[in-house]
């Protein structure tokens, strides 16, 4: 069985938890704006550590050759190929190879025993494998 208290005055004890209800209201209002801000706050020092952080790659592309990262691409590395600095002009650039260099053999009748026929002296001929020789 449930007590109830009077108090005599005639005041119903539910409109009185009603109004200390209404008079915390204000305060709960505060709390909430309060959150909002530390809320936005806490996203503001979010957004000025990302803008900190942007001046900082952007310090670091002052320069034309920062912008310009240049690379040698061949279209066959195996006759031509090598690395370029940053400071040269982009473009495309075409090489003609005029002749690519190799060995050549000579040919000899040989020796009977290299360690003892003497050579002598005298002129030697070589002849390259387009025909042409020289001594």
């Amino acid at each position: 069985m449930g007590m109830r208290i009077n108090t005599g005055s005639g005041i119903d004890p539910k409109m009185v938890d009603q109004l200390v209800e209404l008079e915390k209201q204000p305060i709960k209002n505060i709390e909430q704006k309060k959150k909002v801000v530390n809320e936005e706050r806490k996203l503001f020092g979010e957004l000025k550590s990302l803008v900190a952080s942007l001046g900082s790659s952007l310090n670091g592309l002052r320069n034309r050759s920062d912008f310009y990262k240049v690379k040698l691409e061949s279209s066959n590395p195996e006759i031509i190929d090598g690395s370029v600095d940053n400071n040269v002009p982009v473009g495309t650039y075409e090489v003609e190879v005029k002749q690519i260099a190799k060995a050549h053999k000579i040919l000899t009748q040989g020796f009977k025993d290299k360690d003892h026929t003497p050579v002598g002296f005298g002129y030697l001929s070589i002849e390259l494998e387009d025909g042409k020789s020289f001594e």
